[in-house]
């Protein structure tokens, strides 16, 4: 390398700088030709601190950047197994790791409900059921509710001889485990997994998994929320769905946003030709032609004429016939 860098520094004539790593020391090589003698002179500064700063930078640079890509990635998914897996391959690159494992639980009954896997490495992961978690650091975790930080060289007493043992043999380095907090509630426990000829986590590390941890206990809580909802959603239909009395809900402007079987039945519309139409298109007139201006009056002025409040009216089918019909109105 050095016979070429003169060589090519006597040929042009010019002042050539390069980086050089010598051990664990980076140095700034400064070559001068003095091309009328032959010869070349080296200058050497000393740069290891300064390329450290610009490599911790760069790393706190990289890992914002990473934690602002997965906080993106996280709410931009509602559907819990897809963010769980997204969360973890994110973790795998960002902190790196060999291996990510993220696990979800129920408390009563005891169960695990999500057992995802990430990074290179995770075929090596182990899945357990609920009971073997108290066994190793997520058991640990769980009961301190504090994070983990396992170095690959020694037994950690916190694990059980089993535990120690699969360690071995799934070729299981440096460890972090975090727990997964929403408000007072433990939702899951992330571990990080690096190979034994691999690097040691770190106290940065163990921070980093915090902070990401903090955003998966959000998006799993608002998943969940939203499955909640989804179910209580999916019941509701199902109620209306197989109610013996028809059933219609509008918007705010009368425009019929569902429409029952039992409803189908009484007008004599399908129901595809009612959604999104006017729900005055089942009044007779004048009902029909003032119906509109009653939602206007209701919305404006507060009062309550007919919410809450059952009556008989007429009704009109989609052939023009009229049927006399109890009324009943909820907000």
């Amino acid at each position: 390398f050095w016979t070429g860098v003169i060589r090519g520094s006597l040929e042009s004539g010019q002042r050539k700088t390069y980086e050089v790593k010598v051990g664990r020391q980076t140095y700034d090589m400064l070559v001068v030709p003095v091309t009328d003698a032959g010869y070349v002179n080296h200058y050497a500064t000393d740069i290891t601190d300064r390329k450290r700063a610009e490599e911790s930078l760069q790393s706190i640079l990289n890992r914002t950047e990473g934690l602002y890509q997965a906080s993106r990635s996280l709410a931009a998914i509602d559907n819990l197994p897809n963010l769980l897996q997204k969360f973890v391959d994110n973790l795998a690159e960002i902190l790196p790791a060999d291996r990510i494992s993220l696990i979800s639980f129920d408390r009563d009954p005891e169960r695990i409900t999500h057992f995802v896997k990430g990074g290179r490495g995770r075929d090596k992961i182990v899945e357990v059921v609920y009971g073997e978690l108290r066994q190793g650091l997520t058991g640990w975790v769980l009961a301190e509710l504090e994070p983990a930080l396992s170095p690959k060289d020694a037994p950690d007493p916190r694990e059980s001889p089993a535990v120690q043992q699969r360690r071995q043999e799934t070729d299981a380095g440096s460890i972090i485990v975090v727990p997964i907090r929403y408000r007072d509630d433990t939702l899951g426990t992330i571990t990080a997994i690096n190979r034994k000829t691999q690097r040691e986590f770190t106290q940065d590390d163990v921070e980093l998994m915090v902070l990401l941890a903090n955003q998966a206990a959000a998006a799993i809580a608002n998943a969940q929320f939203l499955d909640s909802l989804r179910e209580r959603e999916s019941r509701i239909q199902a109620i209306i769905n197989t109610a013996p009395d028809g059933i219609i809900t509008i918007d705010e402007q009368g425009i019929v946003e569902s429409f029952n079987p039992a409803a189908e039945q009484l007008f004599g519309y399908p129901a595809h030709e009612v959604l999104g139409q006017n729900v005055n298109i089942l009044m007779p007139f004048p009902h029909s032609e003032h119906h509109n201006q009653y939602i206007a009056n209701y919305l404006e002025t507060g009062q309550q004429k007919i919410i809450g409040i059952g009556r008989e009216v007429m009704g009109q089918r989609k052939d023009g016939s009229l049927f006399p019909m109890y009324l009943a109105v909820g907000e």
